[in-house]
This record gives C-alpha cells, sequence and structure tokens, in this order.
C-alpha cells in the first residue's frame, strides 16, 4: 500500500440525544449539567430538587439531602450519582443510521435517564411531563478529535488501537449492511467522552 495514501484517523463522529429547553448546543457529563447552572439543573430547580459535588454527586430535596435505599431504584440511582463508581461521561454512538430504533432512542426520549429512579424520593409527574412538553428532543453530530473519547467496553486502549477498532466497527457494518441488514442495530458503537463537548464540534443539529 502506498504510504502516501495512508492517513490516520484523527476524529470520530459523536452522536448525542438530548432532551433541550435552549440553543445550548454543548454537550454535557452528568456531573456538570446537574452541579452547574445549566437549563436542566435550573429547571429541576423550580421543583426544590438541586445536586451538589462531593465525592459523588449529592441530591436536595428542598435543601434536604436526600437518603437513597438500596434498593433497585436506588441501587440504579446511586451508581449514575457516582456513590459506587464515577461513570459521568457523555455517551453517544459512532454511527447514526436507524436512531430511531435504537433502544437508546427510547430512553432518552422521556429525558434523562435517571429520572426514572427519581420516583420514591420525588412523586410529582408534572415535574416529567413539563419537562417533556417544554423541552425540544435533539440529534446532536459533533466531529470529535479520537483522543478526546473512549469506546464503551474499550476504555484501555490508545489513540493508535482506537483507530484499528473503528476502522474494524466500520467493516463490520458494511458486512452488515450488505448480508444481514436486520441486525444492523446490533452493531451499535458507543463512545463515551468524559469531558464537555464544546459546540465547536458541532456538526449536525436536528429536531427528531
Amino acid at each position: 500500500m502506498n504510504s502516501q495514501i495512508v492517513k490516520e484517523i484523527d476524529y470520530v463522529m459523536f452522536i448525542h440525544l438530548s432532551r433541550r429547553f435552549d440553543d445550548d448546543n454543548n454537550g454535557y457529563s452528568l456531573d456538570y449539567v446537574l452541579t452547574h447552572e445549566t437549563s436542566l439543573s435550573k429547571y429541576l430547580k423550580q421543583y426544590g430538587i438541586t445536586f451538589q459535588y462531593d465525592d459523588y454527586i449529592k441530591m436536595y430535596i428542598h435543601d434536604k439531602e436526600v437518603v437513597i435505599e438500596d434498593d433497585y431504584s436506588g441501587r440504579n440511582l446511586k451508581q449514575r450519582l457516582g456513590y459506587t463508581f464515577k461513570d459521568y461521561a457523555l455517551s453517544g454512538f459512532a454511527f447514526c443510521e436507524n436512531m430511531t430504533n435504537n433502544e437508546y432512542y427510547e430512553i432518552a426520549i422521556g429525558g434523562p435517564e435517571f429520572f426514572g429512579y427519581l420516583y420514591p424520593y420525588f412523586d410529582d409527574d408534572t415535574m416529567i411531563d413539563q419537562f417533556i412538553n417544554k423541552s425540544i428532543f435533539y440529534q446532536f453530530i459533533y466531529l470529535v478529535p479520537i483522543d478526546e473519547v473512549e469506546f464503551d467496553g474499550y476504555e484501555e486502549l490508545d489513540n493508535k488501537d482506537k483507530q484499528y477498532h473503528m476502522i474494524i466497527k466500520t467493516l463490520q457494518r458494511l458486512y452488515f449492511y450488505k448480508y444481514e441488514p436486520d441486525f444492523v442495530n446490533e452493531m451499535s458503537v458507543i463512545i463515551k467522552s468524559k469531558n464537555n463537548i464544546s459546540e465547536k464540534y458541532l456538526i449536525n443539529k436536528t429536531m427528531l
């Protein structure tokens, strides 16, 4: 192969689904979006729900810290808030075809995942209903430097191995397009960014 035509993969697509109240096109990690002044944190504050970071994300309702139980909802909420391990990364996909048929689409369209675990501690359905009614569901497509992302399940990869991984996943996807189209959605490539993603990397924004 002619070495002059071989190029490194410097950037990858990062497709993220999110409900928004405003025109903010940045992508935020969970810890940032809850503990800083964002449209989501300001909305939750209207219902007395606030968050502070202290080794993990602590939740408060009307200024009283919530003691999260160790039941099903509590364990899931603790996991999202970093009690057990800290994974606040912004999640997305490397490919955007058939996103509406993706399992994650069904979760994201209802708002942040942790909403589903608030009920034992906050049971006002109006909060979620109004969130959905007042927000707009978007698909954001960013083109981000490959050194700023990790592949889910392959976090140990360095930049060179990330490039190999991306090529292999692309070739696999092309194979399924041709021979097994019904299984294309099973080939979703989940990527994560531990840092916020600046809107300068945004290349497309679509209302869903």
